[in-house]
């Protein structure tokens, strides 16, 4: 299994694990609902690093041509995941930021940036069909 690839993954995994702390209520609770979401999360990066570290078999030798297929497919795709939970984030922050300045300044002019945040994502994902499709 290819070290890089896996680590990408784990970050890619921990990201979305943090997006709950900070989108939910302080002191809210998890339902049932939000844990049969979250479960799939969970198992995938305890599986992913089982799997690296020997403990189970990986169902595709990552040696053989299938291997080396998925794992050029599956780069771009958790890197995109990267970038989308970082361009959410900074969505988060700005929209924030914005509310508290028009608290301040009523007669503010509006921001342009959620239009740009919407093609920054558009962009990234036609990107990334084209990279597939290349």
């Amino acid at each position: 299994m290819h070290a890089a690839l896996t680590e990408l993954f784990l970050i890619a995994f921990g990201l979305v694990g943090l997006l709950p702390l900070l989108f939910f209520r302080r002191g809210g609770h998890f339902n049932a609902r939000w844990w049969l979401t979250a479960t799939p999360f969970f198992l995938c990066a305890a599986l992913l690093v089982c799997a690296f570290a020997g403990v189970i078999a990986p169902w595709v030798d990552p040696a053989s041509e299938l291997g080396q297929s998925l794992a050029l497919v599956a780069t771009p795709l958790a890197a995109a995941s990267i970038g989308l939970v970082g361009l959410i984030l900074a969505s988060w922050q700005e929209r924030r930021a914005v509310k508290a300045l028009r608290e301040r300044c009523p007669d503010l002019p509006t921001s342009v940036s959620g239009v740009m945040a919407v093609l920054i994502a558009l962009f990234g994902v036609l990107a990334l069909i084209g990279a597939l499709l290349r």
